[in-house]
């Protein structure tokens, strides 16, 4: 029988937002600030697509682009994969696992409540090891296809 403990258990509420004009620059400062590995892009006041520090890596300082003159819109991914309060920790790692991503923020009718990264679903299960294995696995080719 699966574990029916939900997102809304385990999610992170401390999410840093930035609006989509921000320069890289400025949201890697908030992001290190912070202690944040990423940031959600707001327009006004709905979350659009987030960008991750590694995003920041591979985006623009591997490109040789300015961090000044990049916004965060210009390199974040998009559209917002978002699960509800009552997801199932099962139900987050299958959307997790199809759709290739480590974080995966937590809305009730538009508004932001909070986000749950795979590392919080492995605390929480640890059957959910596998998620986590894949995911970076997932990344790292990812990031290898210029993705």
């Amino acid at each position: 029988m699966q574990n029916m403990a939900t997102v809304e258990e385990i999610m992170l509420t401390d999410v840093l937002r930035l609006p989509a004009k921000t320069s890289v620059s400025e949201a890697a400062k908030e992001m290190v600030k912070d202690e944040h590995r990423y940031v959600l892009v707001v327009e006004d006041s709905n979350a659009v697509g987030i960008v991750t520090s590694t995003d920041i890596l591979y985006k623009v300082v591997a490109k040789g682009k300015v961090g000044k003159e990049t916004t965060i819109k210009d390199i974040m991914s998009t559209p917002l994969i978002t699960a509800t309060p009552d997801t199932t920790l099962h139900e987050a790692s299958e959307i997790m696992t199809r759709n290739k991503i480590k974080k995966l923020p937590v809305a009730n009718k538009g508004e932001l409540l909070g986000i749950v990264t795979a590392t919080e679903l492995v605390e929480k299960n640890k059957e959910y090891v596998d998620v986590l294995v894949n995911l970076s696995v997932a990344g790292l080719k990812k990031v290898r296809m210029g993705e």
